[in-house]
């Protein structure tokens, strides 16, 4: 299996009212996000072509699924916590959802998934496996997520 991971940034704030420390208030990080796309082969772009998939084409798409969406905003403003939309199978408990980078890494997954689906038909011929999403908000701390 072969695999390619294209790094991205961002800087937002957010806030998380479920913690007892510092996060608690409202604060910022420069996020860094990680894409990993994988394929069985090395043409997976085009014959002969070496690539699994064109880093340019990958930075249109992150813009137009998540790096407009997230970049310089208040996270906890965001459509998809702002109204806790379940993204992945959550208990009751968990329903109440705030930017956590667990649940951001999941927003983008599926926000990913679905900008390379588009993509898939378009190249019926050429399938492009999104293999996961990191997100680290310091570069100690991160979080993943992969189906």
């Amino acid at each position: 299996m072969f695999k390619i991971c294209k790094t991205f940034r961002f800087e937002a704030a957010h806030h998380l009212p479920i913690t007892n420390g510092k996060c608690k208030n409202v604060h910022g990080h420069n996020y860094k996000v990680k894409v990993y796309i994988e394929a069985e082969t090395p043409h997976q772009y085009g014959p002969d072509t070496g690539m699994i998939f064109d880093f340019h084409v990958l930075d249109k798409i992150a813009k137009n699924a998540f790096l407009k969406i997230y970049d310089h905003k208040n996270l906890n403003e965001i459509q998809v916590f702002r109204d806790s939309v379940p993204l992945v199978e959550l208990t009751e408990q968990d329903k109440l959802l705030y930017p956590t980078a667990e649940l951001i890494a999941a927003d983008i997954f599926l926000r990913m998934k679905h900008e390379l689906s588009k993509l898939n038909e378009l190249c019926c011929s050429i399938f492009y496996n999104l293999d996961a999403i990191r997100v680290y908000e310091n570069d100690d701390c991160w979080a993943e997520y992969s189906e």
